[in-house]
C-alpha cells in the first residue's frame, strides 16, 4: 500500500531530548552467554550527544529515500531541561550541527520542563522566547495563523499542515493527588485551533494534518491513562476539539515510555502516537522489581527513541520507529492508508487488536532454583530462582512470580521484560534470574513457585508450576 519510490514529505517527530539534563551514564544488562550483545552508542549520558546522533540518524535515514532527506523537525515539547536560556543556545548549536533551520524547519511545542511550570521552575520563557533565541531563520512558521506568545504556531511544509500547540503553563500541575482533570489550554487557543482545522481539512479532506502537543490524549495511546501525583501527563481538552477532525495525527511525550509497544500508536476518532524520549525511557508503576524508581529501569538511559513520518504521493503514511542507541529500526513500520470519508483509515491500530491478541506461552520446563550457600545453624538457604522467557506473537511485558508455602504467600515479584531494549523481539533475553529473599528459605520445607507472563495487552500466559525443596 505504502509506494517508498513515491515519497513526497519525510519529517522526524521526536519529544523530551531535556537539553541541559544531567543524567547517569548509559547501564547495559549483561547478557547470559550465548545472548546476542546489546551494543549502545549513546555508553555515556550526553543529552548535546544524543540530540546529535538521533538527528543524525533520522537524516541519514530519510536520505536512503529521498536526495533531500528530512523535509522538517516535529519535536513534541520538552526540548530542554530547565527553561534556561543557555540550554536553549546550547540546543541550537546541536541542531544546526546537522541541519540548516531554514532548509529544514524546527517546528516546536513547549513541554513542562521548557516553561516556568512547577517543580521545574527556572527563567520564564515561552515560545516566543524560544523563537527569539533560536533566531529568525527558526521563525518559518505562517504569521498570519500564528500566535508564539499564546502558544501556538502552524506551519506548511510540502502541502501539508503542522500545528503546535502548548498547554498553560499551570495547567500541568494541580494542587490535588490524582486529579483526573488533566491538562488545561487556553480557551483561546481552542478556539483558533478549531477554526483553523475546519479550513484545512475543508480543503483538504484526505490530507492527514499533523499536530504536536506535549501532554497524550486521553485514553488513546500508550499513557494516555496515566493518572500519578499532581503532575497531568494527558489531555481531555484537546481532544473534544480534535475528535470532530479524523485527520489528525497527534504527536505526544512527556511520559518517556518506549516506542517499541504496540499500544504507541493508537486510533479511535483520530490517531494519536507516543513519541517516546530522545534522553531516557521510563515506564508506568507496575510495582516492578529491580528498578531505579517506581518508574524509571536502571538502565532507562541506554535508549533513545523517535520517529521517521513519510508520506507517499497517495497519501498514504508510513512511520518508522528507530532506537538511536543501537542505530537500528524498531520492528516493523506503521502504515496508515490516506484519510477517507468513511474512516477506514482509523480502523488500523485501535483497542481492538487486544481482542485479536494471542496471549504468551511459557515452557512447562521453565523454572529451576539453585541454593547458593546454608546458614547451617538456622537451616536457612540463600536461592536463586532461573527461568526461560516465553515466546509471544508480539513481546512480552512482564512476567510475575509467585512462592507460597502452603496457603501462605512467601515472596512475590514482578519483573519488567526488557523489550525497550530491543528493536525486535527476537533480541530480548532468554534467560532470567531472581535472588530470592534472605532468610526466609529453609531446608526441609517444601514451597510452590508459580511463573506468569504478561504481553503489552494484558493477556496472562499459561502458570507455570515449580516444587521447590532446599
Amino acid at each position: 500500500m505504502f509506494n517508498e519510490k513515491k515519497i513526497v514529505l519525510q519529517f522526524a517527530a521526536v519529544s523530551d531530548l531535556q537539553h541541559g539534563f544531567l543524567g547517569k551514564e548509559s547501564v547495559l544488562r549483561k547478557r547470559s552467554p550465548g545472548e546476542q550483545h546489546l551494543s549502545n552508542i549513546l555508553d555515556r549520558f550526553d543529552t548535546g550527544e544524543r540530540g546529535r546522533e538521533g538527528f543524525r540518524q533520522l537524516q541519514e535515514l530519510a536520505l536512503q529515500y529521498t536526495d533531500r532527506g528530512l523535509d522538517a523537525v516535529f519535536f513534541a515539547g520538552d526540548i530542554v531541561n530547565n527553561a534556561r536560556v543557555s540550554q536553549v543556545e546550547d540546543f541550537k548549536a546541536v541542531y544546526e550541527d546537522v541541519f540548516d533551520p531554514a532548509k529544514v524547519p524546527l517546528i516546536f511545542c513547549l513541554g513542562n520542563h521548557d516553561v516556568k511550570t512547577r517543580p521545574y521552575t527556572c527563567q520564564k520563557l515561552n515560545m516566543d522566547i524560544f523563537y527569539s533565541i533560536l533566531g529568525d531563520s527558526y521563525r518559518t512558521y505562517d504569521a498570519e495563523n500564528s500566535d508564539p506568545q499564546r502558544g501556538y504556531v502552524h506551519q506548511v511544509v510540502g502541502g501539508y499542515h503542522f500545528i503546535a500547540v502548548n498547554p498553560l503553563d499551570n495547567g500541568y500541575i494541580s494542587d490535588e493527588v490524582g486529579d483526573k482533570s488533566g491538562a488545561h489550554y487556553d480557551p483561546a487557543l481552542l478556539a483558533w485551533l478549531d477554526q483553523l482545522l475546519a479550513k484545512i481539512t475543508a480543503e483538504n479532506p484526505d490530507r492527514y494534518v499533523f499536530l504536536a502537543t506535549h501532554p497524550m490524549l486521553r485514553g488513546l495511546a500508550y499513557g494516555g491513562d496515566l493518572i500519578m501525583s499532581t503532575m497531568f501527563w494527558n489531555t481531555k481538552e484537546l481532544l473534544e476539539v480534535l475528535n470532530k477532525y479524523p485527520q489528525v495525527v497527534a504527536f505526544g511525550g512527556h511520559l518517556h515510555f518506549p516506542i517499541s509497544d504496540e499500544r504507541s500508536i493508537m486510533q479511535d476518532k483520530v490517531t494519536n502516537i507516543n513519541c517516546g524520549a530522545m534522553s531516557y525511557m521510563a515506564i508506568e508503576n507496575g510495582n516492578y522489581r529491580d528498578m531505579a524508581s517506581v518508574t524509571v529501569m536502571k538502565d532507562a538511559s541506554s535508549v533513545s527513541n523517535g520517529h521517521l513520518v513519510q508520506i507517499d504521493e497517495d497519501g498514504n503514511l508510513r512511520i518508522i520507529r528507530m532506537n538511536f542507541g543501537l542505530h537500528k529500526t524498531i520492528k516493523d513500520p506503521w502504515i496508515l492508508p490516506a484519510p477517507t470519508a468513511d474512516g477506514a483509515h482509523l480502523k488500523c491500530y485501535t483497542w481492538e487488536r487486544a481482542e485479536n491478541n494471542t496471549p504468551p506461552v511459557l515452557d512447562e520446563n521453565a523454572i529451576f532454583v539453585a541454593d547458593n550457600a546454608a546458614r547451617i545453624s538456622e537451616g536457612a538457604v540463600k536461592p536463586t530462582l532461573a527461568f526461560k522467557a516465553g515466546t509471544d506473537d508480539d513481546q512480552i511485558h512482564y512476567y510475575e512470580v509467585i512462592i507460597t508455602e502452603g496457603e501462605q504467600v512467601v515472596e512475590t515479584a514482578k519483573l519488567l521484560a526488557d523489550s525497550y531494549l530491543c528493536a525486535s523481539p527476537a533480541d530480548m533475553k532468554t534467560l532470567w534470574t531472581l535472588e530470592l529473599a534472605l532468610d526466609t528459605y529453609f531446608k526441609g520445607h517444601t514451597y510452590t513457585i508459580t511463573l506468569s507472563a504478561y504481553d503489552s495487552w494484558g493477556a496472562k500466559s499459561n502458570t507455570v508450576t515449580y516444587t521447590y525443596q532446599p
